[in-house]
């Protein structure tokens, strides 16, 4: 991961949008991800990622809206029917 600077964003694009299974997904040059639960539930939704440096993380992504001014290399594995994932640039 590599944080953005400055956390401002011109463009937003969308990645995931809740539905299939995404697999392997490079994600295109980003400076910032916004990630987006809309469960009704109190329970975090998982999505593995690639980090630049080639070390896998899960990210828990609780209800609501996160904004992570951060940079991946993919995600590599989401199926959740609750998740949306947006890139900024």
């Amino acid at each position: 991961m590599r944080t953005s600077n400055p956390p401002s964003y011109d463009k937003i694009f969308a990645i995931y949008s809740a539905t299939g299974t995404l697999t392997d997904y490079v994600v295109p040059s980003h400076r910032g991800l916004l990630l987006i639960n809309t469960s009704t539930t109190t329970t975090a939704t998982s999505t593995t990622i690639t980090n630049i440096d080639g070390t896998t993380v899960t990210l828990a992504i609780a209800p609501g809206v996160t904004l992570l001014p951060l940079q991946i290399w993919k995600i590599t594995q989401t199926s959740a029917s609750s998740i949306r994932i947006y890139g900024l640039v």
